[in-house]
């Protein structure tokens, strides 16, 4: 199983393959295969080599290449990263070929816990005794993939307290969030009255006065103004990794700031854990004796001839080379083939760390610059800028006592920004409903679809960009627009419908069979989300809900 960043490389690494590889026995297919995959797909599922992404249809994946892929009829499949979840079958050995993952325009590095799932479908338990990871010095490897960290995602979504606030019955519904959230454990901060609201999220004002700040192992951030700037040894410090703290020398990067040498991990004795070091070549091994290397002869004075045993060389030369490298301390010796390595032990090593008082020495801290403004008290709605409930008022989904307007409420009926499209759409009167149901289709449809985006369900962005503008708010707004919203895909599965793929592809090329299959799902299930969503007390709503039954029904 080979991992490919983008789906174009699985096909052609698929196709490079399959040319390369003999072909003792092809694998027998019925005459409806090639239509069913496509007579290059195919081709290649006779060779024993498949591809393997999300822009195929879901009969060619689910019911042509797992199937044969689970019954261990074929040799290689390259596959995009949709494949490392979800099928249970065994693949004998598995590389990763980049850790940089796209989605249409955007790239990402592949979390560490996304590459343990990719290596975790090299053998399967119950299938097989042991699998393999194959890497060069260009991929990655096992050390670089670990488990992720369990934990509450923070902080609580809008929508959720939103809901909460909707239904408080009595007190402000401020209050009523902020009892919600203690019984969640969330570690949110939440004033219990009007005038501090919720504080803590970042702030969108660009010009806002702003403070830098440092994460500390009890979880808070502190203000880098506290913090002092000193040298301590590396054994005295701790290090963020991995969404934990850890002393430093227990994380492979620490040392790797080192340029010399190679990485090297290094037993405690008994049976105390281990520890991170360098290694640096020390001798080779003559039959009289171990010959230091040319450059550490030259450094020290040594002649060409001159030989010495393994504990010469631990008691005399190592030493000196530790102490000419770097301020390091000699550990060891460890031979690797006819090579002697001196391991050296960095723990006395000082580095500029961020002191805080009753706190260990942190070597580079995750930092955050943070709205530094904080708002008075009084009994009027008036969160801090910078706060949820600030945006909140901002965006209208919040009235001068802070209950849930009618926007706030539609808002809240979704999740992320969809609902706030789906908001301003309804308060555009001379929007029909049958239009917006239509257009709904944007919402999730991804930027796979732009090259469509000049048909009638722009009016649905511009509905949003006049009601927010071309805003950002982390999780909920990018530009003015829900996260995930494709122009252009209403129209495009309309062609669809109209035409077949032959339509599309004559537009264009980015697109798949697969892609069309997923935008439809989403948008069907929209439509069944607002059928089945409680009313939010908004004039337009029941018509809305009709025009999705009525197009539930049609589709």
């Amino acid at each position: 199983l080979l991992f490919a960043p983008v789906r174009s490389q699985a096909e052609k690494m698929a196709l490079q393959i399959a040319a390369a590889l003999p072909l003792p026995r092809p694998l027998a297919l019925p005459p409806e295969a090639d239509s069913a995959l496509g007579k290059t797909l195919a081709g290649l599922v006779r060779r024993r080599v498949a591809f393997h992404h999300s822009g195929l249809s879901h009969a060619a994946r689910a019911q042509w290449i797992e199937p044969h892929g689970k019954a261990g009829e074929l040799d290689v499949i390259d596959a995009t990263t949709g494949l490392a979840a979800g099928l249970n079958y065994s693949m004998r050995s598995v590389a990763v070929t980049s850790t940089i993952y796209g989605d249409a325009r955007f790239r990402r590095q592949l979390r560490a816990d996304e590459l343990l799932q990719m290596f975790g479908r090299a053998g399967r338990r119950g299938l097989d005794e042991q699998g393999f990871v194959i890497t060069t010095k260009d991929t990655p490897g096992l050390l670089e993939a670990s488990p992720m960290r369990l934990r509450r995602v923070q902080p609580i979504d809008w929508p959720t307290l939103l809901r909460i606030m909707e239904n408080a019955k009595d007190g402000p519904p401020l209050a009523r969030a902020v009892e919600f959230c203690g019984r969640l454990f969330s570690k949110q901060t939440l004033a219990p009255d009007l005038a501090s609201a919720l504080p803590e999220s970042l702030s969108n004002e660009r010009h806002a006065p702003t403070r830098l700040e440092f994460l500390v192992p009890s979880g808070e951030w502190i203000s880098a103004n506290r913090f002092q700037k000193q040298s301590h040894p590396l054994s005295k410090c701790l290090v963020h990794h991995k969404d934990a703290w850890m002393p430093a020398l227990r994380v492979a990067k620490t040392v790797e700031r080192f340029p010399e040498g190679r990485t090297c991990r290094i037993e405690m004795e008994s049976d105390a854990g281990f520890f991170y070091g360098r290694e640096v070549p020390l001798a080779h091994s003559t039959k009289d004796g171990f010959r230091p290397m040319p450059w550490i002869q030259k450094n020290l004075g040594l002649r060409a001839d001159e030989r010495f045993s393994a504990e010469a060389l631990a008691a005399d030369i190592a030493p000196l080379v530790a102490e000419r490298w770097i301020p390091a301390a000699f550990h060891s010796l460890i031979e690797r083939g006819p090579t002697v390595m001196a391991r050296l032990s960095l723990a006395d090593v000082p580095v500029e760390v961020q002191v805080l008082e009753d706190c260990p020495p942190l070597l580079d801290p995750p930092r955050r610059r943070v709205d530094a403004a904080r708002a008075t008290g009084g009994d009027a709605f008036n969160p801090p800028a910078g706060s949820a409930a600030f945006v909140w008022k901002t965006l209208g989904l919040v009235d001068e006592a802070g209950c849930p307007t009618t926007r706030g409420r539609v808002f809240s009926r979704f999740q992320n920004g969809e609902g706030l499209m789906v908001a301003a759409a309804l308060e555009n009167s001379s929007y029909p409903v049958e239009d917006i149901v239509q257009h709904l289709a944007n919402l999730r449809g991804g930027l796979r679809f732009s090259d469509f985006a000049d048909g009638p369900s722009l009016r649905l962005a511009a509905s949003a960009r006049e009601a927010y503008g071309h805003l950002d708010h982390e999780g909920y707004l990018q530009g003015g627009l829900c996260p995930g919203f494709g122009e252009g895909t209403c129209e495009a599965l309309q062609i669809h419908h109209a035409g077949g793929m032959r339509a599309i592809a004559k537009e264009t090329e980015s697109l798949r069979r697969g892609d069309l299959e997923r935008a439809r799902l989403e948008w069907l299930s929209l439509l069944r989300h607002i059928v089945h969503a409680t009313d939010p007390d908004s004039p337009r709503w029941p018509d809305l809900r009709a025009a999705a039954q009525s197009a539930l029904r049609e589709k």
